[in-house]
């Protein structure tokens, strides 16, 4: 009976002795492979007979060369072509050296030189000004349709916030109430009480959300029924809704308490609208 081995990467067969496996705790290097294994994975018992049918078989790879030995000796006593010898023992042929050698290393000098890149000054100066000018735009954007559209609410209270819609107005068209070419006077606070069965009273807050004063608009009270149909349209004109006392303009972001009667003749409206109509 033989001992063999077989290698686990390339499937080469080897006949070992007990010496063999001794002496690196059963490690075996592979001759043709150069692979480290175990051997008592693979190690099997075969008889004499089938030995030499065994020994090197390795798929459809060529045999590697083995020394002349004499054609007359007895295959009992052929040696092995390959031998597998403890890994400690055995060392790499010069030739396999410069095989396993890494190929990187031959490419060094035409591999490229990776380095920094240099960003011109200019662009670097670009960059850091940019973030800066337009958070700025941004910011007086933000603060311009601010002013346009509360700029008049807020005047009323604070006299600043009006003086400077009127300086940025006055560069740039704001859009929103007392702007050019939209209607500067809104009604606010608008009620509508009824007094008897034909007659109602009508509560509201007339302001100027303009930049200057100006004349009293004409008040526009429109009566609609259930359908949404007109029903009645009246024009109240400014001596009949601001008094003899009042005066016949209205200032820059002031505003005027108005209340006046409203009778209707066999009508009963569904809803009320009252709009300023400016005069030119």
């Amino acid at each position: 009976m033989a001992l063999v081995v077989r290698c686990p990467i390339c499937g080469c067969i080897y006949q070992v002795t007990p010496e063999d496996l001794e002496a690196d705790n059963g490690r075996l290097r592979c001759g043709i492979c150069q692979t480290r294994f175990d051997a008592s994975e693979t190690l099997r018992k075969v008889d004499d007979d089938v030995l030499d049918g065994l020994l090197n078989r390795r798929g459809s790879a060529p045999e590697p060369r083995a020394a002349e030995t004499p054609a007359a000796q007895p295959a009992a006593a052929r040696p092995a072509a390959f031998s597998a010898s403890p890994a400690s023992e055995r060392s790499m042929p010069n030739d396999a050296q410069e095989e396993k050698r890494p190929v990187f290393s031959r490419l060094n000098s035409l591999s490229p030189k990776l380095g920094s890149v240099t960003i011109p000054t200019a662009v670097k100066r670009g960059n850091r000004l940019f973030w800066p000018i337009g958070v700025a735009v941004l910011i007086l954007v933000i603060l311009w349709q601010l002013l346009s559209l509360f700029g008049p609410v807020l005047g009323r209270y604070v006299p600043a916030v009006l003086s400077a819609r009127q300086a940025v107005c006055g560069v740039i068209p704001c859009p929103g109430p007392g702007s050019e070419g939209v209607n500067p006077f809104a009604v606010e606070n608008f009620a509508l009480t009824p007094i008897t069965m034909d007659s109602y009273e009508i509560h509201l807050t007339l302001a100027n959300n303009g930049a200057e004063s100006l004349p009293l608009p004409v008040l526009e009270v429109t009566f609609t029924d259930d359908r949404g149909l007109i029903a009645i349209r009246r024009l109240v004109k400014p001596e009949e809704y601001a008094g003899q006392g009042s005066g016949t303009r209205l200032g820059a972001a002031k505003t005027l308490p108005v209340r006046f009667a409203f009778t209707l003749s066999g009508s009963h409206p569904a809803s009320c609208t009252v709009r300023a109509v400016p005069q030119n």
